[in-house]
């Protein structure tokens, strides 16, 4: 049996994937709100870095000058920064 511990990462992990999908769809918004749901979340964990680490580098190369890809550049920032 998971523990809740590793269900709340399984489903932060599904959110930063789906804005992953979407942002590839052209869907910025929906894919800016999913990745704020992991990065506003206190559990952290070196995959879910990693999965953040894509969507912010997605978000960067296709919306670079999107006010939502600068928000989420700059908050992924802060919770690296905070992590190491």
């Amino acid at each position: 049996m998971l523990s809740f511990n590793a269900i709340a990462l399984l489903y932060l992990l599904g959110q930063v994937d789906l804005g992953i999908a979407l942002a590839m769809q052209g869907r910025l918004d929906e894919a800016y709100g999913a990745g704020i749901v992991a990065l506003d979340s206190p559990r952290q964990a070196d995959s879910l870095r990693s999965r953040m680490d894509t969507l912010d580098r997605l978000l960067t190369a296709r919306y670079p000058d999107a006010t939502e890809t600068r928000e989420f550049h700059e908050r992924y920032l802060v919770a690296v920064n905070s992590a190491a």
